[in-house]
């Protein structure tokens, strides 16, 4: 059964003060970025695996709330204790690029999957059609690019969802977050700044 998905693109500054609190409040937020180089030009949150956000990352659309809203995003992304991402180690370091700063993620299921299955391909793409129903979509980045910006976080979600319960189901899900996370972090800055 095909999820229903609930897509938000170019949020209006009230729907971002409503989209924020429900990001915050879930247990779980998967993020991804869209970029143009090294800029990255949409920021996406989903809460859930149907509700998910594309967030133009240019001032002109925020107008006079740029600044505030440039604050909520870092907030989110420093505080939030559950935050996941698909190849977390491009989106933080390319955040980084453009000042935005992400404390930890909780979860990577690039890095997930390959714990689990290192014998497979671990691309979102690759992912998206064996732990997901949705239909393939990567070749629409360029004609409807917020909302695969927005999808990419929705299904992140979804495979986070799955991949936990399988970590679960194989008794590896501790060793996983107490073990191979921190060695995520860890690599990902000898490989920033160096060792």
């Amino acid at each position: 059964l095909r999820l229903q998905r609930q897509l938000v693109v170019r949020p209006s500054w009230e729907e971002w003060g409503e989209i924020k609190v429900k990001i915050m409040a879930a247990k779980m937020a998967t993020f991804d970025v869209e970029t143009k180089g090294t800029w990255v030009d949409l920021l996406s949150f989903a809460w859930s695996a149907t509700e998910a956000v594309s967030l133009p990352m240019r001032e002109v659309h925020w107008g006079a709330e740029w600044p505030e809203f440039l604050w909520d995003v870092n907030q989110i992304l420093q505080t939030h204790k559950g935050l996941v991402a698909h190849n977390g180690a491009f989106d933080i370091t390319l955040l980084a690029h453009n000042n935005i700063q992400v404390d930890r993620i909780w979860m990577d299921t690039l890095v997930a999957h390959h714990w689990l299955w290192c014998e497979l391909p671990h691309s979102l793409a690759y992912l998206t059609s064996i732990m997901t129903n949705e239909p393939y979509y990567k070749d629409t980045i360029e004609t409807e690019r917020e909302v695969y910006n927005a999808k990419d976080a929705a299904v992140t979600w979804e495979i986070a969802d799955q991949l936990l319960k399988e970590m679960h189901r194989q008794g590896i899900q501790e060793r996983f977050f107490s073990f191979v996370m921190p060695l995520f972090h860890t690599a990902l800055a000898m490989g920033n700044r160096g060792v």
